[in-house]
């Protein structure tokens, strides 16, 4: 269990690391800022979630597609 976690933590940094280069792109900020407003823009996502139907079953078709390619890798398929 303690490598899937790291692995997924690892995959979180990384998703958060190329968020944060396509804020600093997208909104011509710096590092720091592109940083904050990765903060405050996850810190908002709750209730953005509540308040979004359409955004909860985009949310619920992900996990959907997580536990299938976790299921895969399980079984040493990559699922490609």
């Amino acid at each position: 269990m303690a490598i899937e976690l790291f692995k997924a933590s690892q995959a979180c940094g990384s998703s958060l690391a190329f968020f944060s280069d396509f804020l600093e792109k997208k909104l011509d900020i710096n590092a720091t800022e592109a940083t904050w407003v990765l903060a405050f823009f996850l810190s908002s996502m709750p209730q953005c979630v509540n308040d979004n139907p359409s955004l909860e079953q985009a949310l619920r078709r992900t996990v959907i597609e997580v536990r299938q390619k976790l299921k895969d890798m399980e079984k040493g398929n990559e699922g490609n």
